[in-house]
């Protein structure tokens, strides 16, 4: 797990979902002993609502952003 995996995760999620599951990846890290990933995952911030309508969700597995709607 690193940071860069996680977003991607949380940030392809509904604004609704997105504190629930980054608490849950932080508290993973805690547990892990990770405390540096822990507090970089609890830094990522729930995307703004125009965020979410303007962008398209982020590529999966690819490496390369959506392509432009």
């Amino acid at each position: 797990m690193d940071v860069e995996s996680v977003a991607l995760e949380l940030y392809g999620l509904r604004p609704s979902e997105f504190a629930a599951a980054r608490d849950a990846y932080v508290a993973k890290a805690r547990e892990a002993g990770d405390k540096q990933l822990a507090a970089a995952i609890g830094a990522l911030r729930k995307p703004t609502l125009a965020a979410v309508t303007a962008a398209p969700p982020p590529a999966r597995g690819s490496g390369q952003p959506s392509p432009a709607r």
